[in-house]
Order: C-alpha cells, then sequence, then structure tokens
C-alpha cells in the first residue's frame, strides 16, 4: 500500500493478480488430471474389449482379409483348402453382396455402402469360377 495515498500499489494489485490466476489454474489441473484419470482407464476398457472381439471373431471363424481374394470387382472368399464359393462380398465393407431390387434386372449390391458389383447375379457362377481360375484352384 502506498504510504502516500493509503491505496493499494500496482505490485500488490499484480501479486493478488497473479495469486488468483494460480489458483485457478490449479483447480483446472486437478480437473485435467481427472479427465485424464478417467480417459487413461476408459482406454483400457476399450483396448480389452477389443481384444475380446477379436479372440471371438477367430474363434467363430469370421473371415478375415486374409481369407479373401480379390477379382472381377468383387472380394471371393477363400476356404483354407483353397476352394472359393460363389458368395461375393463387397470390396469396401467385406460384407456378402444381395440381388437387388428383387425384380429384373438385379444387380449384387452391398446392402451397407450400395456398392454394386460389376455383373449380374446370373453371372456369379461364372465371375467365381473366373476367379477359381486365376487362382489355380479350379474348384
Amino acid at each position: 500500500m502506498s504510504w502516500i495515498t493509503g491505496k493499494p500499489d500496482k505490485d500488490e494489485n499484480l501479486a493478488a493478480e497473479l495469486q488468483a490466476r494460480a489458483t485457478e489454474l490449479e483447480a483446472s489441473r486437478a480437473e485435467l488430471k481427472a479427465e485424464n484419470s478417467r480417459l487413461v482407464k476408459e482406454n483400457r476398457e476399450l483396448t480389452d474389449r477389443v481384444s475380446m472381439m477379436e479372440r471371438g471373431r477367430a474363434q467363430m471363424g469370421v473371415p478375415t482379409a486374409a481369407h479373401f481374394v480379390d477379382g472381377n470387382g468383387v472380394l471371393w472368399q477363400q476356404a483354407a483348402d483353397g476352394r472359393i464359393e460363389a458368395v461375393c462380398y463387397c470390396p469396401t465393407c467385406k460384407l456378402v453382396m444381395t440381388p437387388l431390387p428383387s425384380g429384373y434386372p438385379e444387380e449384387m449390391v452391398c446392402t451397407s455402402c450400395k456398392y454394386i458389383a460389376p455383373f449380374h447375379p446370373e453371372k456369379l457362377a461364372e465371375a467365381a469360377q473366373a476367379v477359381r481360375d486365376l487362382a489355380g484352384g479350379g474348384r
């Protein structure tokens, strides 16, 4: 406080402002630390869930990218013995493609992303055979 005016001087005001800001920052730091702890725990739980789902997927025999053969603009599932079934999969979603609409002319369509195969359902067996021939399976 100034001895002449009896009012707080600049240094005292600045010190009070800095002290208030330091208190705010400490409170903010505590909130961020709590949020970080919560996020670390959530991340650990989600990582565990993903691992569990991947193990379940492997046990169920759900096809992975390694089980697919690319051919004729779509994917084909290849069994362990090299056999390729006449069922095509979307190259983006890896879901079975369906003939749609149910009337003529039909197209093989992914029901998720609406990808359309470059051949019609009546050519599905031929397309699968061409992929088999290229893969060397011929089955």
